[in-house]
């Protein structure tokens, strides 16, 4: 039995919350979009892509959702 599931989600970007670096000092966000909340792995270089002019504007999320409910995003591409 599988502990994650991946989805393929196409959102609009509603807003996003910088949330506490890293331990090693990377940027963490949590992403808000019309079909749900998601944040970024801790020192994931891809969260060096997040920025602000990304809301309202929609994308394509990749996305691991594990058992406990917690999702966290594997890539981004803008449509």
């Amino acid at each position: 039995m599988s502990r994650h599931r991946k989805h393929e989600i196409t959102a609009r970007v509603t807003g996003l919350k910088r949330l506490n670096n890293s331990f090693n000092g990377n940027p963490n966000y949590m992403i808000y979009t019309d079909n749900g909340v998601t944040r970024t792995r801790s020192d994931d270089m891809l969260n060096y892509k997040i920025s602000y002019n990304m809301q309202n504007k929609t994308y394509k999320f990749y996305i691991t959702e594990y058992k406990s409910g917690k999702t966290y995003l594997d890539n981004f591409e803008k449509i």
